[in-house]
C-alpha cells in the first residue's frame, strides 16, 4: 500500500515539474504590474468563543482600505 502511495506521488511530482517547466518561448523579459485594491470590514473570532467575548456590549467598525502594488518579472 505504502510503496503504490510513493510511486503515485513519484508519477505526480514528474507531471507537475513538466508543466512548471518554462518553454524558453519568451525572448523579451516584462514586469507585469498589478494594483490591489480593497477595504477591511470586521474581525475574526476564535471558533471556541472565550468567555470573556460571549456577550458584546458595542460594535463600532472602522473601515481599514488597503493598497496594493505587486510586480513579477
Amino acid at each position: 500500500m505504502k510503496s503504490k502511495i510513493l510511486i503515485i506521488l513519484i508519477i505526480l511530482t514528474t507531471l507537475s515539474s513538466n508543466i512548471l517547466a518554462d518553454e524558453g518561448n519568451d525572448k523579451k523579459k516584462t514586469l507585469d504590474w498589478y494594483l490591489n485594491l480593497g477595504v477591511n470590514i470586521g474581525g475574526s473570532m476564535p471558533v471556541p468563543l472565550p468567555e470573556e467575548v460571549r456577550k458584546i456590549n458595542d460594535y463600532n467598525p472602522k473601515i481599514n482600505p488597503h493598497i496594493g502594488i505587486s510586480t513579477i518579472y
